[in-house]
Formats: structure tokens, C-alpha cells, sequence
């Protein structure tokens, strides 16, 4: 807390958080985490009023959320220091069943805006990053803009146009409350396009099959593969810079929950899944060369497995124990990671009177791949097996509209360098809805 006082304190940074803040407060309602953005599941937001609540009973959600990281690097890594990391959010769901009787229809516009600074990239240098809002630049970015059109009676819902794939391959709902970047794309898959949550967009399209009694789905994604700094916003105009080729993704996964009445209830988890991704265009090489000097070109592609359970449950909803666990591997002549392994807990309600609030642990370990080490012993540095990730939050819940998690990450030999020490990260994140 001590660090989060520093951060908002100082003259530079409390004049960016008041200009972001007003921006949003003249924007909109608030954000959640869904994948899709429902006008009938609005959070109850600090300035929601009459005008949003109508636009909903008509079909249109708008929804604006900023969350803060307040975060210090106390030891080891690149050095010592504060870094704070701002993003804002704002959303536009349009249910077209309402809005323009098309049955079936949904769309999205979502706009996201990375500001201040990078604990990862100047303080402590981890393959796999520290917190999933950091960017390598600050800007404004489109992040989602697509429509989609669901058959209900078939199982069957097709998604055209710019979307990330983090928020259905991959996901661990679980595990959503922490905010190392491993806990939301796998480490050596995420490493493929930057390490944070909130860049990886792509033109293309997504299907997804249900079971008639939607306890089984399996769903496949082919995009235009994007970069780290894709579809930035400008004042001339859209930029949707990209990497040549195309990106896909297919994951099956079993879901029993979905196919009883407790799918609705309150923190229950009971998801299976594995999935495959490559890219169609072979990668530079992290360690061998050609004739020339050029890099040669290697696959790049990968697996995963997960799993997620609530373990323990109250039967009046007040309180849960939820674990995970996922698997991941990924062809290490192009991706810097070979293996990855993260699995942890998730505990809530366990302080009296204080239903909503949750703590949750996890630990991760990513595997460098031969080639990532080879190259690390070519610049002279002596190259380390693994990196290993532990995280430790406590959230609280202020207002419906207002959370504060404390946490503490230590890092092992970040970057895979083994003169590197253990960086340890202390700090705070707070998120507002509007």
C-alpha cells in the first residue's frame, strides 16, 4: 500500500490519472471481464444512470472501466522502483434481436488505452511479463469491432471480424483474478506476440459448436495473425500494422456445469479442455543461423491442456475453494519457452462478512527451450533451465463498483538469466467501473 501511495502522489502520474479518469467518467457505464457484453448483465457502475439503463432495455450496453497497477520491483530483476500501469476500457455491445430484429445477432466495439509506465520491460525483464495491462507502448488501440450470429437450437455461433482470442481459448476463469500475464494466454504461447493479455487482435473469424445439452463444445479461430502493437487508434486515421500469415487455434473442451441448472450459480467451476495453435508462416530461428547470417525459419506452433474445479462449496453460495492446473508445450526452435506449467487456488468467503471478497495463490514454471538458451550464451550470459512465477493476491471488494487487491510476485532468474536475481514485486491494482 505503501507503494500505491507513492505512485498516485506524485505531481506527473496524478495529473495522467485525472485526465484518464475524466475521460472515462464522460464516457460511460462499467466494464466486467465477459467475452461478450450483454445489456441485460450490466455491473452496476459509479455513474450509471436513467440514460444507460433505457439504451440496455434497447438492446445497447455501454460499459467504461479503468484499472490501475500500482506496482514497485523491491528486488533482484533490472532494477529497484515503481512503475505504475493504467488501462482504460470502454465497450459497446449491441444485442440486434432489440436494436433491429435480427434473431440470433450480436456485436461489439471495444476501445482499450494502455498510459504510463512498464515494470516488466525496465524493472525486471521476465520472459513472460509481470502484469497482464502492460504494453510495449502507451496508446489507444480498437480492440474488438465484430458480429456474430448465434443458432441457438443448432449449437452452432459464428463470429466475423476483429477480436483477441484470450477470452475464450485458454481461459481459466478461475484463475482471473491474478494478474501475472501466464494466467490468461499460456507463457510460451503468449511469448509468440508479447507477453500482456491486452494486445493480441486479429481479423478473422471463430466457430463454436455446443452439444445439444452444451456440456461439450468444441470451437476453432483463423485470423489474420496480428502484432503486439496491432490497430492502434490515430488522429489520421486507423493503422492496422500485422505479421505476415495467418493464426489458428481449435480447442474442445467438456463443461458439465453448463448442462445443469447450476450453470447460473455463483463460482462454480468444472471445465476440461485441450487445444492446438500454429501460425502458417515459419518464424525466425532464436539461435541458428544460414550461410548469410539470417536467421532460418522453424515452425512455430504448440498444445495445452487445463483444468479447473470448485473444490469445496457452501450450499448457500456464501463461499468456495477453486483449483486449476494447465499444461502447455510449444515447438522452442522459434518460441523462447518450451513447457509451461501453472496451477493454484482460488478461496472466497472465508473472512466473516465478507461473501464477495477472495484470495487466490499460484505458482507457475516455464521451461526454456535449447535454442533460447543457446542464443542467451552467445551475447556471454550464462542461460538458466527455468523461470519460475509466484503470485500471491488478497481482493477486496470497496463498492459494487470498486475493488483493491494487494499481491506480492516473485520472479525467479527472469529473462532465463541466471546472474539475474529473484525480482520481488509488491503493489496494489485498483479497478472502477463506471
Amino acid at each position: 500500500m505503501h507503494s500505491l501511495l507513492n505512485v498516485v502522489t506524485a505531481p506527473r502520474r496524478r495529473a495522467q490519472l485525472a485526465a484518464c479518469g475524466l475521460a472515462i467518467a464522460l464516457l460511460g457505464s462499467p466494464a466486467n471481464a465477459a467475452d461478450r457484453l450483454s445489456p441485460d448483465e450490466l455491473t452496476p457502475g459509479l455513474l450509471t444512470g436513467s440514460l444507460f439503463r433505457e439504451l440496455a432495455r434497447h438492446g445497447v450496453a455501454l460499459q467504461a472501466s479503468t484499472t490501475l497497477d500500482a506496482l514497485t520491483n523491491t528486488r533482484g530483476g533490472r532494477a529497484r522502483g515503481a512503475a505504475p500501469a493504467l488501462l482504460t476500457e470502454i465497450r459497446a455491445g449491441f444485442d440486434l434481436t432489440r436494436l433491429a430484429d435480427l434473431p440470433g445477432w450480436t456485436a461489439e466495439a471495444h476501445l482499450i488505452n494502455h498510459a504510463l509506465d512498464r515494470i516488466n520491460a525496465d524493472r525486471v525483464g521476465a520472459t513472460t511479463g509481470v502484469t497482464n495491462i502492460e504494453t510495449v507502448h502507451s496508446g489507444t488501440k480498437l480492440y474488438r469491432l465484430w458480429i456474430e450470429r448465434e443458432a441457438a437450437e443448432a449449437g452452432r455461433a459464428l463470429r466475423v471480424g476483429l477480436f483477441p482470442l484470450e477470452h475464450e481459448f485458454f481461459l481459466l476463469e478461475s484463475a482471473a483474478s491474478f494478474i501475472h500475464p501466464t494466467n490468461g494466454p499460456q507463457g510460451d504461447y503468449a511469448t509468440t506476440l508479447g507477453a500482456a493479455i491486452y494486445n493480441h487482435a486479429g481479423f478473422g473469424a471463430r466457430l463454436r459448436e455446443q452439444s445439444a445439452d452444451r456440456a461439450r463444445y468444441l470451437m476453432a479461430a483463423l485470423l489474420d495473425r496480428p502484432l503486439e502493437d496491432t490497430n492502434f487508434v490515430r488522429t489520421s486515421g486507423l493503422s492496422f500494422p500485422r505479421a505476415p500469415g495467418l493464426h489458428l487455434m481449435i480447442e474442445a473442451g467438456y463443461t458439465p456445469l453448463e448442462a445443469t441448472p447450476l450453470r447460473d450459480a455463483r463460482e462454480r467451476f468444472d471445465k476440461t479442455a485441450v487445444g492446438l495453435w500454429t501460425y502458417s508462416r515459419r518464424d525466425p530461428h532464436l539461435s541458428q543461423r544460414d550461410a548469410a547470417g539470417e536467421p532460418v525459419r522453424a515452425r512455430n506452433a504448440g498444445w495445452y491442456l487445463l483444468r479447473e474445479q470448485t473444490l469445496l462449496a457452501r450450499p448457500d453460495g456464501s463461499g468456495m475453494l477453486a483449483g486449476f492446473a494447465r499444461l502447455s508445450g510449444s515447438d522452442a526452435r522459434a518460441s523462447p519457452i518450451r513447457e509451461s506449467l501453472n496451477a493454484g487456488f482460488r478461496l472466497a468467503g472465508w473472512v466473516p462478512g465478507r461473501a464477495t471478497d477472495t484470495s487466490a495463490v499460484m505458482v507457475a514454471v516455464h521451461r526454456l527451450g535449447n535454442p533460447r538458451r543457446e542464443a542467451i550464451a552467445a551475447q556471454g550470459a550464462i542461460a538458466a533451465t527455468t523461470e519460475r512465477v509466484f503470485e500471491l493476491n488478497h481482493r477486496i471488494e470497496l463498492l459494487p463498483a470498486l475493488s483493491l487487491m494487494q499481491l506480492a510476485q516473485w520472479i525467479s532468474q527472469p529473462g532465463g538469466l541466471r546472474s539475474t536475481g529473484a525480482s520481488r514485486v509488491l503493489g496494489a491494482r485498483l479497478g472502477i467501473v463506471f
